[in-house]
């Protein structure tokens, strides 16, 4: 009776073994899949703040304001988004560390700035921990502009 019952407790102990393992995994994709969501709103975001750069561009043109699209650089994007991002934290004058999740637009650096929640598989050049987008606008000698947002620095975010 005894060996039953030390063989019963032996793959009781396994079979808790066999499930801690899967919950670690599973836990491990579930964070994998969570980091994925969080880069995908923030994909998401910049290109809601680069259609609305193009449309504040087109209000300018129509107005015969075009002269203008250079001092589009140093607004605040995220004013330009009605409403704004749930995650907008307001503007950033170097006034300490910024929140984990939380757009910002840097004042003083003319940039829009984001602080990962989830950091498990970004690498940001330089070894900073924010990512940083700048304006760019330029016109050229037959009136065309070229308007975009693209990082400050060079990063990955799950990639290979």
């Amino acid at each position: 009776m005894a060996g039953r019952t030390g063989l019963a407790l032996l793959k009781l102990g396994l079979a808790a073994i066999i499930l801690a393992i899967l919950a670690v995994i599973l836990l491990e994709r579930l964070r994998y899949y969570q980091e994925a969501a969080e880069k995908l709103q923030v994909d998401t975001v910049l290109r809601s703040l680069d259609t609305a750069l193009k449309l504040r561009m087109g209000e300018m043109a129509i107005a015969n304001q075009a002269y203008r699209w250079g001092k589009l650089a140093g607004e605040n994007p995220f004013d330009w988004l009605q409403p704004k991002p749930p995650d907008y934290c307001g503007v950033y004058d170097g006034d300490g560390p910024v929140a984990r999740g939380c757009w910002r637009y840097d004042r003083l650096r003319r940039e829009v700035i984001y602080r990962a929640n989830l950091d498990g598989h970004l690498w940001i050049e330089g070894g900073a921990s924010l990512l940083r987008f700048r304006l760019l606008v330029s016109a050229g000698e037959d009136g065309a502009a070229t308007v975009a947002i693209r990082p400050a620095a060079r990063y990955r975010w799950l990639e290979p």
